[in-house]
C-alpha cells in the first residue's frame, strides 16, 4: 500500500542548467506559509554550484543528482522519492506565488477534489474566471479544447494527490508533450477536478528552454505524445476520440511553426497519417 505523510506537500523541481534561477524558485516554495513542505530538486546532469546547495542545507530541500536523462526521468525520480500526501511540480525557471499551496490544498480538501487547477501567469495561457467543479468527463472535454477555457496541459499550476498518482509516471521517451500525457492519464483516474481563479504560479520565458533549443527529433516527440493520448482515450473514454484526434492536428500545426525543414514536415505528415489509418483499421 502506498504510504505518505498526511498533509505534507512534495514539491518536485527538475533542473538542467538552471543554476541562475533555481534559488529564486526554491525560495518561492520556502516562502509558502503554514505548509508542511518537502522540496525535491533533481539535478538532471551537469554541475550545480556548491553555493546553491550549501545555501539551502538547513532547509527542507533534498538534492538528487542523476545522469542527464531529460525532464520526464527527472520528474519520475522526484515522484518515486516524494513522501507527501500531495504533489506539486515547479520548473526551475519559474516560481510559486505567495500562498499558492495553502490556497490549493484548502480547495482540494474543502471540495473533496482529486486535482486543483489554478491560473498561471503565462503567455497565451487560458484563464479560469470562477470556481468550478468538473467531473471526469467534463474535465477531459475541457482538456482537449483549444480556446481560453481549456485546462492547460502542463503539470505546473496544479495540485495532485499522491495516492491517485499511484504508479503513474512520465513517459521517458517523450521530450515535448510529456506533461500533457501525464495530466490526461491523471484526469482519466479523477472524479472531481476543481478549478480556481486564483493565480498560483508564474512562468518565466526561458530562451534556453527545451522548446527553443529542441532538435527536430525532440519536437517530433510531441506527435508521439498525441498518439499516446489517443490510445488512452480510445480504450478508456472513446466518446472523446474525435477531440483527441483534433488535438493531434493542432499539435501538428504548432510544430510547423518550429520546423521549416520539408523533410521533417513530411515525416510529421506521414506519422499523423499512420496514426489515423491505424484508428480506421481498428
Amino acid at each position: 500500500m502506498l504510504e505518505f505523510v498526511e498533509d505534507r506537500i512534495s514539491v518536485i523541481i527538475p533542473t538542467y542548467q538552471n543554476a541562475t534561477t533555481l534559488e529564486r524558485c526554491i525560495r518561492s516554495v520556502l516562502n509558502q506559509e503554514s505548509c508542511d513542505i518537502e522540496i525535491i530538486v533533481i539535478i538532471d546532469g551537469g554541475d550545480m554550484p556548491s553555493s546553491v546547495i550549501e545555501h539551502f542545507k538547513d532547509c527542507s530541500v533534498l538534492f538528487k543528482n542523476i545522469v542527464h536523462s531529460g525532464v520526464s526521468v527527472a520528474r519520475n525520480v522526484g515522484l518515486l522519492s516524494a513522501q507527501g500526501e500531495y504533489v506539486c511540480f515547479c520548473d526551475a525557471d519559474d516560481e510559486l506565488l505567495p500562498d499558492a499551496l495553502n490556497v490549493s490544498v484548502a480547495n482540494l480538501k474543502d471540495k473533496g477534489a482529486d486535482l486543483v487547477v489554478s491560473n498561471v501567469y503565462k503567455r497565451n495561457s487560458p484563464v479560469i474566471l470562477k470556481n468550478e467543479c468538473l467531473d471526469r468527463d467534463s474535465a477531459i472535454k475541457r482538456f482537449f479544447r483549444s480556446d481560453s477555457t481549456r485546462i492547460l496541459g502542463t503539470v505546473y499550476g496544479k495540485l495532485f494527490k499522491k495516492e491517485l498518482i499511484g504508479d503513474l509516471l512520465f513517459n521517458k521517451s517523450i521530450n515535448i508533450g510529456e506533461d500533457a500525457d501525464f495530466v490526461l492519464s491523471y484526469l482519466l483516474k479523477s472524479q472531481c477536478v476543481y478549478l480556481i481563479p486564483e493565480y498560483t504560479y508564474r512562468h518565466h520565458l526561458n530562451p534556453s528552454g527545451i522548446i527553443y533549443q529542441a532538435t527536430e527529433y525532440d519536437l517530433m516527440t510531441a506527435i508521439y505524445a498525441s498518439k499516446e493520448m489517443i490510445n488512452k482515450i480510445k480504450h478508456e473514454a472513446p466518446e472523446f476520440l474525435d477531440d483527441a484526434i483534433n488535438d493531434l492536428y493542432n499539435t501538428k500545426s504548432k510544430l510547423y511553426k518550429y520546423i521549416d525543414n520539408p523533410n521533417w514536415r513530411s515525416k510529421i505528415d506521414r506519422i499523423v497519417s499512420e496514426i489515423i489509418k491505424d484508428l480506421d483499421r481498428q
